[in-house]
């Protein structure tokens, strides 16, 4: 029963993630210049962070801006999620609450490039 209860509780959650409330978003960004910007270009004009090494590869990462990371990812809430905290190396593991993780995934999803109006003919 608490499964269920988790389960519905995580796809609520989700599901109002995807129509976020201004001030939620405005949360997320404050949360992902505190905890991802030291490695992430977070906001729109921001300078990039510098690259990270990867001592495996012997190589310098650029971490993606958060715009990339909305125009490639941003409608799909589970991808984010799961590749916070769990992300792939370099990306170190983030631990934070629920509460801050869906509030950066808002922010993230309002930097997704909206469709271009059409045009009449």
């Amino acid at each position: 029963m608490k499964r269920v209860l988790f389960y519905l509780s995580s796809f609520l959650l989700l599901a109002n993630v995807a129509q976020a409330a201004p001030g939620i978003v405005a949360q997320g960004r404050a949360f992902a210049i505190e905890a991802c910007s030291a490695c992430h270009q977070v906001r729109p004009g921001q300078k990039p962070p510098p690259a990270v090494h990867d001592a495996n590869f012997d190589e310098d990462v650029l971490a993606p801006s958060f715009m990339e990371i909305a125009r490639t990812h941003g409608t799909n809430i589970e991808y984010l999620r799961k590749h916070i905290t769990e992300p792939e190396w370099p990306m170190r593991e983030q631990m934070m609450d629920d509460y801050y993780l869906y509030d950066i995934i808002a922010y993230i999803q309002s930097l997704t490039p909206k469709p271009a109006a059409e045009h009449p003919k």
